[in-house]
């Protein structure tokens, strides 16, 4: 008899694990665009870690089918040559997480490769040398100050609400109304 009754609790708990399972799962999701441009961004790595990620596909949308308890980890959003993003404090509720449109910045000002062939005792050639990496060193310096103007001044929506992106760390915390 107890044989009998152990059997049917372990069918019962086979029966009813893939449905406690799949409730212990979240689908994130959303659209990956260039900021200025508003083009999908192809191939943007998004991820939590190795295990849970996702490459946009060619019209920037991606998904991410995890554990629930991974929402309270770090989402990252990669690309190279453009401002890394971070979203932190994730709904944890909902089994389905549309972040909509999340727009990336270019962040890469290039980079001149001209190279001044001094010798060590050609003191004007090294003067301009000089003169021309402190230009370059101005021009680079000015180009990420824009480019974090325009980050901090982005306001990110999300279920209705507004937020801002911090542009020291990259994030976005949606348990942080702006």
């Amino acid at each position: 008899m107890l044989n009998i009754m152990r059997t049917k609790a372990l069918l019962l708990f086979l029966i009813i694990l893939p449905i406690i399972a799949t409730s212990q799962n979240a689908i994130i999701s959303g659209k990956v665009i260039d900021y200025r441009t508003f083009q999908p961004m192809t191939f943007t790595h998004v991820y939590f870690d190795s295990t849970y990620q996702s490459i946009a596909d060619d019209e920037g949308k991606f998904e991410i089918d995890l554990p629930k308890v991974i929402l309270k980890d770090t989402l990252k959003i990669r690309f190279i040559g453009y401002f890394d993003l971070n979203i932190i404090n994730l709904p944890a509720s909902p089994d389905s997480i549309d972040l909509g449109i999340i727009p990336i910045f270019e962040y890469f000002p290039g980079y001149d490769m001209t190279h001044l062939d001094c010798a060590n005792d050609d003191y004007e050639c090294r003067e301009k040398e000089r003169k021309y990496i402190e230009k370059e060193k101005k021009r680079i310096e000015d180009y990420f100050n824009k480019q974090n103007t325009y980050i901090e001044n982005f306001d990110f929506r999300f279920q209705n609400k507004t937020f801002k992106i911090d542009s020291k760390t990259g994030c976005i915390d949606l348990g942080k109304r702006n």
